[in-house]
């Protein structure tokens, strides 16, 4: 092992030894009760929730926005937090993961700017601490992966519970309603109830292969089908286009235009937090689905695809779209 790779766990054991120091998960739930509009731990609540705002805000043409802060989004808001005291190649592998290619200091700072922008605006954020798996299991995972040698990913899982440890103490979250970042996956058992009761229907992901199912389902109005270039640890190929600055700025382009009353579904990682924005400020409403698009497609590609708690893994593609 080089000294950087050494130096590099070393760092992590460190935040990780300071996170087992300073973090009190019953202190923290205190906090996201005292320090939000509501929390609503449970990610099965949490989308009953979501689905109920939601649809009151499209019979009302009113916008909403619901967005989640996973490991990724944490590293990216360390460099608002911390100028020049996060090493800028955790950053660089947050965005080669995602967009295969490191986006520069200037870049990086800006995404980081938007990303808080869309904190500042969304109505409900799900948090990676706010899991239902028993959250010594949750913290004892972490030391498995810096062991495993994923920095990057270990110093997002920590940032992220800082992050939302911080942001709560500091009333930070104040305006939202606080759920689990796995609620996306529980969204899912709630699409046909708001897909039935919505006249437009915007959808940007990656998953180009459900442009048909959408269209089949819902017809005219299938207001735009928005495709992305898949994540790139996710689509390896030599084919595969940069998301980020082009195809980036033409979303937004996009959605520069009246969405009241609009349902607009996002599949787009670190990127789809602006589309969110930049949705819900034309007057949509808003939901950064992540992941659940690959479920969608009948894709497993994250680890939490096959967990029972979040998913009828016996129905795991789309049942209506699907025909089933």
């Amino acid at each position: 092992m080089s000294t950087e790779s050494i130096d590099d766990v070393r760092r992590a054991r460190d935040e990780f030894q300071q996170l087992l120091r300073t973090y009190d998960h019953r202190a923290f739930l205190t906090h996201c009760t005292s320090g939000s509009r509501r929390l609503i731990e449970d990610a099965k609540d949490g989308a009953a929730y979501i689905t109920d705002e939601a649809l009151h805000a499209l019979s009302e043409a009113t916008p909403f926005m619901m967005i989640r802060i996973g490991d990724g989004e944490a590293n990216l808001l360390r460099l608002t937090e911390h100028p020049g005291g996060f090493a800028m190649k955790w950053v660089d592998a947050l965005f080669r993961l995602h967009d295969g290619q490191a986006l520069g200091v200037g870049d990086s700072r800006t995404i980081a700017s938007e990303l808080l922008e869309s904190i500042e605006l969304a109505d409900v954020i799900g948090l990676r601490p706010l899991c239902p798996a028993p959250i010594d299991q949750h913290l004892n995972a972490i030391l498995r992966i810096i062991e495993s040698g994923d920095i990057r990913a270990a110093l997002g899982m920590i940032g992220a519970f800082m992050h939302a440890d911080r942001a709560v103490r500091n009333l930070e979250l104040r305006h939202a309603v606080l759920t689990s970042a796995w609620v996306h996956l529980t969204l899912l058992a709630h699409l046909d109830r708001l897909l039935d009761a919505t006249r437009r229907v915007v959808v940007i992901t990656g998953r180009h292969e459900l442009a048909p199912l959408f269209s089949k389902k819902l017809g005219g109005r299938l207001e735009a089908f928005l495709t992305i270039p898949l994540q790139a640890s996710d689509q390896s190929s030599p084919d595969r286009t940069f998301h980020y600055p082009g195809r980036y700025r033409q979303i937004i382009e996009a959605l520069h235009t009246d969405l009241r009353g609009a349902l607009v579904l996002v599949g787009a990682g670190i990127f789809g937090k602006k589309y969110c924005t930049v949705a819900k400020q034309n007057g949509a409403v808003a939901l950064d689905l992540g992941s659940a698009f690959d479920v969608l497609a009948g894709k497993r590609t994250r680890p939490v695809h096959s967990m029972a708690e979040f998913l009828d893994i016996e129905r795991e593609t789309w049942m209506t779209i699907n025909g089933g």
